[in-house]
């Protein structure tokens, strides 16, 4: 058992096995310090061999078995009791120690991920099977370790290296051999079971083999010592090559095959041993010739082999060796020391058996049994007598025992095959045994039956090898060659020997640029192009005369001509007469001659395959006798073998498609022109499928044959297989159902035999064999025209593209819903069969999926194809097409985990490879469904994810989450690991699309299972030193459950005794661990809990060399923490206590100020290699830039969260926030408060590195491309990539991912560039790969020229891919930093920003140094692309919201009393506004641009907001212009920021307009431009204030030059129309009205401008009363049918103030201030307009008037009870106060309206009584009041709430708001009625003038009839006693209007009282009533008013107003005084 470290991951320690697999296969998941440390541990060991497995022993039991723990090389092991018998138990069972057997089951209990056991006597016998498997696995990384050692590429080699020159010694070798012979002489144990002592059996031949492996890998790169040779021979002669272990009888089955294995590898080393090859060549003394007595005892041990057959290979190798000696002895006089070795190849040494072995292994029946099966060896008989040359005995006997077919026999077997890592060794050997045998013998002195095996050997051993097959080929002196030349002279007589030799002498291409193999095929080619000669066999002797030579050789001539091969299309062979040979047939026999004549092969070929058309037909008579119908083309085998071996040529060099096509086309014709449309070859080729098809299955590999021969062809010879392919037998062309039929144009007519077709061939007889050749071939074909379907992608669709699209739609159809749905359930013979079929349809569908992206239309497309594929697999599917997919998820990793530990690697890796496409597939499915999403908005889930989730493996829960998520530990395929990640992570993203979200804990097993796949996944995430793109895709992944999956998200955040149902329960038992646990400053931590910011922070720590060697891991862990942050509140306790952490914060610190020392690559030094990966040279440092920029994003963003976060939770706290930060964070933040650090981090951040031109270079490079071929459109070549994800979560080269393939899909351009060049390649006749001192032909250069584009073209399209990336992220840190900025300047200020000299008194002198340097920034910005733009929107933002930032930290002197200070920030103000009005005024950027939205994002409103912010502060510093220290330049920049804004503002009424005009515009287009117009008002309503004006002569002009008057107007009457529509939309009682705010905006300005005279005119010449009598409100306001209130549902009250009321009160207030602006103007037109105009505005909208006017004096309120009336609601109050205010203003001109108004001024006045006395009845009756008030909003109704009793107040807000309300119209009302009645013709006038008429109160003081002096009297008392609760307060304006209630109710009392007193027609005693009833109590309140208001204390800015009140009542007492009292 190997020893663990602590500190090692348990993904590598623990046992052999994962030594042997981390070794093996895992490169990516352990790193070179950890495997080194790894090896050091168990060095010792392994140099041990079997030996380390030590047996117990009393003090190890003692350990174990004392204490409740054990500890072992630092690890404790708590053993319970039961698990210590067990140890026990199983140490003696197993004869191992008892330490090592704890340790072992501790590793087992892991490894099978058991918690605990209550008995472990159940698992005994798969723990026997886990220790046996760790012993093969320690000598398996002994034999990992010597391959590695020898792979100069591998990472591990140094590693390797050194550990073997620690291991392998002297006594290494020793040592095993000694394991070996204990082995094999080991007796079955005693009182064993059959079934245990068959698996010991095995156990004990694994080991063997496993001993035999290190043996043979130690001497395949070093020489064998000659004595340990003997050894060797020794022992496997003792053992007749380990196939008489001692045990053997009782091996059966798998047992047997274990000890064929263990004979082969016996064999081979004995080879190996003698070091054939360098018998010859080394002059070095350790070659065994070099040492005689070894050679003479191995010579005597060998006579005593010869008697099986497994002897025959050791003595073939021999008696090379004696060979060698001899030759060598025969040149020299025989030396002393080899005078034995001479004697003995002479045959004259005596047999010895001294050297035999007396320790031997003894055959054991199975009725023996016995403790020491060894006994000594009994007389031995030699197998062999000598004689002279003994070597060729030994030869000889060699041969006898068939030794070709037993090496065959080990070629064909699993020491050969794929799946053997040695088996290239275990060739050489075998080669280089073969090539010495050649070297000394002939091979026509072999017998036929020897000469066929040999034939069959040396085609095994070549097969597929393309090493070998190179070294053949490039060895001219290989002996080898001989057999080849052999085989030709007998060709064609002997047909199959030649053709299957030369076949698997063309070599085995795996790699596409195995150059090696390519040209073992040209050999092949150019050998068969020219054959000398022509064996065959004559019918007829006499068709040739003989003649014998002197050397007795026969030479023959043909008399006449004599045919070979038949003529069909082409000639056949004919040996022409005259013509000479050798006759080689034995006198007797039918004649065989060998022709002299030339001829090529290759038509040879031909001719049979054309034979084999012709097999049928009745054709001419040949002259030869065939042995088996081999010319004639009735021999289906030789027809197989001559398609193969077209088809190896040209799979393993494509190019030379051509040049046999052309070879063939050389041959003479029957007619002598070609029947075919095509070249013969190609033609031919389709007429032996077409056949083959209708003859019927039998020919079934012929068909397979014939199809891998088309594919090759394929890319050549496109347009020929196309069109046969269009109406060829073999396609499912009845097979697609009717819906795919219906789209098909072409192919729907086609009608074929089904029995041809390639379903039912494949259904009824591939199913049936279990072999799946045809089909295999079919899914290659299907592969190649998917790949070719596009090769001139630049062309419009025609009617042959599609045909071709219409096929492959057949062929995908057929593989969608017949093989790959149920291909797994299929039988089969070879296993790894199933795998391929699984992986090339997946790797079809991919590529379809990946490039095929035209344009869909009414036919079907490619883009059809893509889509149906998408479609049926993600949406229309059923379980049963998904079934593979989720099956292969579940199992296809742990069957080729299986397949790994049982040795089948071969299948193992296809399985892995079907698996990783699987989920390969899967991802570009997600992937596809999220663009889907994002697209289309599609708010279900898809079928595929609700299967995916549904899925259960044991029928009880789903669980194929954790199945997925299993793959995390899968060590064989990292990408495995990544690809289930990313998948999960996918699910993740498109589940906010799901109508019902799922949760995920329920898809991850039990408590246990969860916690388990949790913890592995953070062990994994933690270690830094694991692969950069597992660890991003985990990061990735982890962020989006905790955006999506907040229960699931909790667990991996705190994964512990955490695993709860909610996430909820889990915080809330970390914060009563908190409350529990003592308060400290320093971060909670547990070492036994796995936690992800833990490992997040964790990871930090390690962020240099991240951020160098593993970018986009850096960047995914901070994005992984931002979003911990930002979904704090989903896990507040563990935000708490990671913030606390300090070495966080100082991390972060370091990566966001570590200044960037890397440049984005520039174009001209940018390189592609086209012959290699598509990755340019920039694309690591852009991906590191990209990567950096992002992190520090991150980090700004988690500082902004915490501080975010830490004022939300301290709001109710008074200290300051910056000392409720952590440490670590406030330390961070004073550092960057740093002038010099915050100018870093703008110079840094603040950047906008877009390059147009490289977009432009690379569409002109496309289009110079596209050009070249003749098209127009470059849309096919360049494609953008669809946005799934973020750009630093995949791997390099994938779609949207920083770097090359960033926004531009390089992929798919590169493919169709290729296809493009190999188009111009074809067409100039010139090879792609021609050399560069090829002869510059008009055609070479052509190809070259397009080499050149193609390669500028992606060279182009990578620099722009680089600059969109750099672009994007620092778009992100840009306005990340903008976020942090403005957060820390909003709740930290003052730490942030510091008072600096130049700022003086002033705060946050660095904020306005940093708005500089922004500001700057801005200015210096000249550039006007989208994108500059886009960043240039961000920066303007940033400058606005620091500018309001920057005012906000000095408001104390904005509003304080130092002057000198306010002056000095009214400088700052200053500069700042002319700064940013040069922004405005800027020339290279088009404001107009940006208002009408054609640039990516507007930037218009923050530059004006941003100049609105210093405008308005400037405007309360001062008062006048006139106190500006600088008043030109202030009005100068005034004028010019006036004259852009009403530019701007007109521009934006257009955009208004025409968006309430356009029903397509959406919400957020015009929730935007409202915005805008609202800043553009404000800034003009700012702009036009008095305090920067001396006047309205300054910036009137200006208004009219812009026509800002009339766009006004346009605006509101556009406003008007867009608000009446948006009202009288259907509404439901759950709705709110949100109108459009374009009219209110233009009335606010309206207000601005009627407030003075001349713009009150300008108002009026350009219509805006007319505007105000005609527009989309009108017909409501004439019908009076403008309700004040949007009524919802039946319930009263609930209800929401109409919009269109606002409007209407919006009206009558700018006209009632034009009529105060305009009433004394000396214009007399123009005023008359105005009084006629708002005279006749108030008739038509009479019915509106009134309906205001009742409603105000209590018409519809009810007679019972009090409840909210109406009349009290303060949008009414509004109306009425308006309309009060209009009448006001209008009664001061009653002389020149009379005429015209005096209806309206008598209806005021009757409702103006009304409201006097229904005002006077709430005053006196405040709880009456306070009932009926009306709120109309939420605000209001917060208001009505009355105050707690203990409050002093008895009434609400609300009643006080209404109240002033109240007191404002009430003050109108008397102020106009005052006018009405001509008060002062009253008290200035002779009783003469008086206007007895106007008479209007009743002359009594009752209140609550008709409105009578009581009512004036009450109101005057009323408002005495509101002047003395209001005088103390702020409420001026109130205190105001109530003196003028006092003044006005007394001036109607004094003058009506004269008129009633006065009036002629009333009585004497009437007058006399009211002289002593009413005149004495007036009299009296006016004394008293005087008094109370002379006693009470008014603010001094009344005192003008008081002292007025006080003249009029004092002048009121003269004037009753005088006339009535005589005074």
């Amino acid at each position: 058992m190997a020893p663990q470290s602590v500190q090692l991951n348990e993904r590598v320690a623990g046992t052999y096995g994962k030594l042997f697999d981390t070794i093996e296969r895992g490169g990516d998941q352990c790193s070179i310090d950890q495997l080194q440390t790894l090896l050091a541990e168990n060095t010792k060991n392994l140099s041990l061999g079997l030996d380390a497995f030590t047996p117990p022993s009393s003090s190890s039991r003692s350990k174990v078995t004392t204490g409740s723990s054990v500890s072992i090389d630092g690890k404790t092991i708590k053993l319970d009791q039961a698990e210590k018998d067990f140890i026990v138990k199983a140490s003696e069972a197993l004869q191992l120690n008892e330490l090592t057997c704890a340790t072992l089951w501790s590793t087992y209990k892991q490894e099978h991920g058991i918690q605990q056991i209550s008995e472990p006597q159940q698992h005994s016998e798969s723990f026997t099977a886990f220790y046996y498997d760790d012993r093969i696995y320690m000598l398996q990384s002994i034999a990992s370790l010597l391959r590695v050692e020898t792979q100069k590429d591998h990472a591990f080699v140094t590693i390797a290296s050194d550990t073997i020159k620690q291991l392998v010694n002297d006594d290494f070798a020793e040592r095993l051999l000694s394991q070996l012979k204990k082995l094999v002489r080991a007796a079955v144990p005693q009182q064993m079971s059959t079934a245990d002592a068959t698996e010991w059996a095995k156990q004990n031949l694994k080991e063997q083999r496993a001993l035999l492996e290190v043996l043979f890998l130690v001497y395949y790169s070093r020489p064998c010592p000659p004595k340990f040779a003997l050894s060797l021979l020794q022992e496997f002669e003792a053992s007749s090559f380990g196939m008489q272990p001692t045990f053997g009888y009782i091996l059966t089955g798998e047992g047997e095959e274990l000890r064929d294995q263990v004979s082969q590898l016996c064999m081979l080393l004995s080879v190996q041993s003698l070091t054939l090859g360098r018998l010859r060549s080394s002059p070095t003394n350790d070659t065994l010739i070099r040492s005689p007595s070894i050679v003479a005892k191995m010579s005597q041990v060998a006579r005593f082999l010869g008697s099986e057959q497994e002897h025959s290979v050791f003595l073939l190798a021999w008696s090379y060796v004696l060979s060698v000696i001899d030759s060598m002895l025969s040149d020299i006089d025989c030396p002393s020391e080899y005078q034995e070795v001479q004697s003995f190849i002479d045959g004259t040494v005596p047999v010895s058996e001294i050297n035999l072995l007396t320790d031997r292994p003894v055959r054991v029946s199975r009725a023996v049994t016995t403790k020491n099966p060894t006994t000594g060896v009994t007389q031995r008989i030699p197998s062999i007598e000598m004689g002279p040359r003994a070597y060729r005995l030994f030869a000889g006997r060699a041969v006898r025992l068939d030794v070709f077919s037993t090496i065959g026999n080990i070629l064909d077997g699993r020491m050969c095959g794929d799946d053997e890592p040695n088996g290239f060794g275990y060739r050489d050997v075998i080669k280089t045994e073969l090539s010495t045998f050649l070297s000394t013998t002939e091979p026509w002195n072999l017998p036929d039956t020897s000469y066929s095996s040999l034939i069959q050997c040396a085609s095994k051993l070549f097969q597929g090898q393309s090493d070998l097959t190179a070294s053949f080929w490039t060895n001219s002196n290989d002996p080898m060659a001989t057999l080849i030349a052999y085989s030709r002279s007998r060709f064609p007589l002997y047909f199959s020997d030649f053709a299957q030799l030369l076949s698997s002498l063309s070599g085995g291409r795996t790699d596409p640029k195995d150059i090696q193999s390519e040209e073992s095929a040209k050999k092949v080619f150019d050998y068969l192009k020219t054959m000398p000669t022509l064996t065959a066999m004559l019918k007829d002797p006499a068709s040739i005369t003989t003649e014998t030579d002197e050397d007795g050789t026969i030479r023959a001539k043909a008399t006449r001509p004599i045919r070979i091969i038949g003529d069909f299309v082409v000639r056949g062979f004919t040996i022409a007469s005259e013509t000479t040979g050798f006759l080689v047939s034995p006198e007797g026999e039918k004649p065989i001659v060998q022709w002299n004549v030339e001829y090529s092969c290759w038509h040879l070929f031909v001719a049979v395959l054309a034979g084999y058309l012709r097999a049928n037909r009745n054709g001419e008579e040949t002259d030869i006798e065939e042995l088996d119908k081999e010319l004639s083309g009735k021999n289906l085998q030789v027809i197989n073998g001559i398609l193969d071996l077209i088809q190896q040529v040209l799979q393993v060099c494509p190019s030379l498609a051509t040049s046999l096509v052309e070879h063939v086309e050389l041959m003479p014709l029957v007619n002598g022109s070609n029947p075919y449309p095509s070249k013969i070859l190609v033609a031919l080729l389709c007429q032996i499928l077409e056949y083959s098809c209708n003859v019927g299955s039998n020919n079934v590999p012929i068909i397979a044959s014939t199809l891998r021969c088309l594919t090759s062809l394929l890319p050549y010879y496109r347009g020929e297989i196309w069109s046969y392919l269009e109406k060829a037998p073999i396609l499912p062309w009845i097979n697609a159902n009717q819906g795919t039929a219906s789209q098909l144009r072409f192919c729907s007519s086609i009608h074929v035999n089904p029995t041809c077709q390639i379903q039912h061939m494949v259904s009824n007889f591939e199913c049936t064999t279990g072999r799946y050749t045809l089909l295999l071939s079919f899914l290659d074909l299907v592969t190649a025209l998917v790949r070719d379907v596009q090769h001139k992608w630049w062309q419009s669709n025609n009617n042959s593209q599609q045909r071709q699209v219409e096929v492959l739609s057949l062929c995908l159809h057929y593989l969608m819903t017949d093989v790959f749905p149920s291909y797994a359930g299929w039988r089969y013979k070879y296993l790894s069969e199933r795998f391929l079929i699984g992986s090339k349809v997946l790797t079809i569908f991919i590529e379809i999926t990946q490039y095929f992206r035209d344009d869909q239309g009414s036919a079907v497309t490619l883009g059809t194809l893509r889509d149906r594929i998408m479609n049926v697999f993600l949406y229309n599917t059923a379980v049963y097409q998904v079934t593979p997919l989720l099956d292969t998820v579940r199992t296809g990793a742990s069957i080729a985990n299986n397949l790994y530990r049982v040795g089948r690697n071969k299948e193992a890796q296809r399985s892995e490879e079907m698996t990783e496409l699987t989920f390969v597939f899967i991802k570009l499915l997600l992937q596809r469904r999220l663009e889907s999403i994002n697209t289309n908005g599609i708010t279900h889930e898809s079928t595929l994810e609700r299967f995916m989730l549904e899925r259960s493996t044991d029928g009880n829960s789903p669980d194929f989450l954790l199945r997925l998520m299993n793959h995390i530990d899968y060590r064989q395929n990292l990408q495995l690991s990544i690809l289930a990640t990313d998948i999960v992570t996918l699910l993740c993203r498109g589940l906010p699309a799901w109508k019902t979200t799922p949760n995920f804990v329920r898809h991850l097993g039990d408590k246990e299972q969860a916690q388990e796949i949790i913890k592995r996944y953070l062990n994994t995430a933690q270690d830094h030193t694991q692969n950069e793109r597992l660890l991003a895709s985990i990061w990735q992944m982890l962020t989006l459950l905790m955006e999506t999956q907040p229960s699931l998200a909790i667990l991996f955040l705190e994964c512990s005794e955490y695993i709860m149902p909610s996430p909820k329960s889990a915080v809330k038992l970390l914060l009563e661990q908190q409350q529990q646990a003592p308060s400290t400053s320093q971060p909670v931590t547990n070492g036994n809990t796995e936690s992800a910011t833990r490992a997040a922070v964790d990871l930090l720590g390690h962020w240099e060399m991240l951020s160098i060697e593993k970018p986009t891991v850096l960047s995914n862990v901070l994005r992984f923490l931002a979003t911990f942050w930002q979904t704090a509140f989903e896990h507040y306790a563990l935000v708490q206590r990671t913030r606390s952490d300090s070495a966080l914060w100082d991390a972060l610190g370091k990566i966001l100020l570590n200044p960037s020392q890397l440049d984005e690559p520039q174009r001209a030094n940018l390189s592609l290699d086209l012959a290699e990966a598509m990755v340019s040279d920039g694309d690591e440092v852009v991906r590191r830039i990209c990567c950096a920029n992002v992190s520090k994003a991150f980090v700004m963003r988690i500082m902004a969260f915490e501080i975010h976060l830490t004022a939300g939770a301290e709001r109710d706290n008074k200290s300051p926030l910056v000392d409720k930060l952590p440490a670590g964070l406030k330390s961070l933040l004073t550092k960057i408060s740093d002038p010099n650090k915050l100018s870093f981090m703008q110079s840094s951040f603040v950047k906008n590195s877009f390059n147009p031109s490289l977009v432009q270079a690379m569409e002109a490079s496309a289009k110079q491309l596209v050009g070249e071929l003749g098209g127009t459109d470059i849309s096919q070549l360049v494609s953008k990539v669809d946005v799934v994800g973020f750009g630093d979560n995949d791997a390099v080269g994938e779609p949207r991912q920083y770097g090359d393939c960033y926004l531009y899909d390089l992929r798919l351009a590169n493919t169709r560039a290729q296809s493009a060049l190999k188009y111009i390649a074809e067409r100039n006749h010139v090879s792609i790969d021609q050399d560069e001192d090829t002869i510059v032909t008009p055609e070479v250069f052509a190809v070259r020229k397009a080499k050149e584009s193609i390669k500028r073209f992606l060279t182009d399209l990578c620099a722009a891919n680089h600059n969109w990336s750099v672009v994007d992220t620092q778009m992100i840190i840009f306005e990340s930093f903008k976020v942090f900025m403005e957060t820390c300047s909003t709740y930290v200020g003052e730490l942030m920003w510091k008072s600096t000299p130049a700022s003086g008194t002033l705060n946050a002198g660095t904020l306005f140094d940093f708005l500089s340097g922004m500001t700057q920034r801005a200015i210096e910005e000249q550039r006007e692309d989208p994108v500059t733009l886009t960043h240039y929107s961000i920066l303007i933002s940033f400058i606005r919201d620091l500018t309001e930032d920057w005012i906000a930290a000095n408001r104390q002197a904005l509003t304080g009393t130092d002057r000198n200070q306010r002056r000095l920030l009214a400088d700052k103000l200053f500069a700042l506004l002319t700064t940013y009005s040069g922004l405005l005024r800027r020339d290279n950027y088009a404001l107009m641009e940006s208002i009408s939205n054609r640039t990516p994002k507007a930037f218009h409103r923050p530059i004006l907001e941003a100049l609105l912010l210093p405008l308005r502060s400037l405007r309360k510093i001062y008062a006048s212009v006139n106190d500006f220290k600088d008043t030109t330049r202030l009005q100068e920049s005034i004028a010019q920021l006036l004259d852009i804004t009403c530019e701007t503002f007109r521009m934006l009424v257009y955009k208004a307009v025409s968006y309430s005009c356009d029903q397509g515009t959406t919400n957020a287009q015009n929730e935007e431009c409202a915005k805008d117009v609202t800043v553009a008002t404000g800034l003009l309503t700012e702009l036009i204030h008095p305090n920067f004006h001396s006047g309205a002569n300054n910036w009137l002009p200006v208004f009219r030059r812009h026509e800002t008057i009339p766009m006004v107007l346009k605006l509101i009457r556009a406003g008007i129309d867009l608000n009446v529509s948006e009202v009288n939309r259907p509404l439901d009682a759950n709705c709110n009205v949100v109108v459009s705010p374009y009219a209110e905006n233009g009335f606010y300005l309206l207000l601005s401008l009627s407030s003075t005279s001349d713009t009150a005119a300008a108002l009026v010449s350009d219509g805006v009363i007319e505007l105000f009598s005609n527009n989309t409100l009108s017909p409501l306001l004439k019908q009076g049918a403008l309700d004040m209130f949007l009524r919802f549902g039946d319930q009263t009250g609930f209800v929401e103030r109409n919009p269109l009321h606002v409007i209407w009160c919006h009206m009558l207030c700018v006209m009632s201030n034009i009529l105060r602006s305009l009433g004394n103007n000396s214009r007399v037109q123009l005023t008359d307009k105005v009084f006629q105009g708002t005279v006749a505005l108030l008739q038509i909208y009479g019915s509106q008037v009134d309906r205001a006017f009742n409603l105000a004096i209590g018409v519809n309120d009810t007679l019972f009870g009090l409840p909210p009336s109406e009349s009290l609601s303060s949008c009414l109050l509004e109306e009425v106060d308006r309309l009060s205010m209009i009448i006001y203003n209008l009664s001061k001109q009653l002389d020149r309206i009379m005429s015209y108004s005096a209806s309206i001024f008598i209806a005021y006045k009757n409702s103006a009584l009304a409201l006097l006395q229904r005002f006077l009845y709430f005053f006196t009756h405040p709880a009456h009041m306070q009932a009926q008030l009306y709120p109309i909003n939420d605000k209001e109704r917060q208001l009505a709430e009355l105050p707690s009793p203990s409050t002093e107040t008895k009434n609400s807000p609300l009643m006080h708001l209404i109240a002033k309300k109240l007191f404002r119209i009430q003050r109108n009302i008397l102020a106009t009625l005052v006018i009405l009645t001509q008060a002062e013709v009253i008290v200035t006038k002779t009783e003469d003038s008086w206007p007895f008429g106007n008479t209007i109160f009743v002359p009594n003081m009752r209140v609550m009839d008709a409105p009578s002096f009581g009512v004036l009297m009450e109101g005057v008392n009323a408002a005495i006693g509101f002047i003395k609760e209001y005088h103390e307060s702020d409420s001026h304006a109130t205190v105001r209007e109530l003196l003028a209630i006092v003044e006005g109710s007394l001036v109607l009392l004094g003058t009506q009282a004269a008129l009633c007193i006065n009036k002629p027609e009333v009585e004497h005693e009437i007058s006399r009533e009211v002289l002593d009833d009413s005149l004495v109590e007036i009299t009296t309140l006016l004394s008293k008013i005087y008094t109370t208001l002379s006693n009470t204390t008014i603010s001094a800015s009344l005192k003008d107003q008081k002292e007025r009140t006080l003249v009029q009542i004092t002048a009121l007492k003269q004037f009753l005084g005088i006339r009535y009292f005589n005074v």
